[in-house]
């Protein structure tokens, strides 16, 4: 029983968990803010001419 109790008390104060939530929000912000600019200033076009190009250069032609 008291293994199960050091296991928790050991888990409650681990941080690396908390670093890893951390960078997921981050993500996420700079995800969300992605897609405002490019719903907001129509860069729609420059993203397909780069897909476009990248596809052709990965296909050889």
């Amino acid at each position: 029983m008291d293994i199960i109790i050091h296991r928790i008390r050991s888990f409650a104060w681990d941080e690396q968990g908390a670093a890893a939530s951390e960078y997921a929000i981050v993500v996420a912000f700079v995800a969300a803010a992605i897609a405002l600019a490019v719903s907001e200033f129509d860069l729609n076009p420059i993203f397909a001419t780069i897909s476009s190009k990248i596809l052709a250069i990965v296909s050889g032609a």
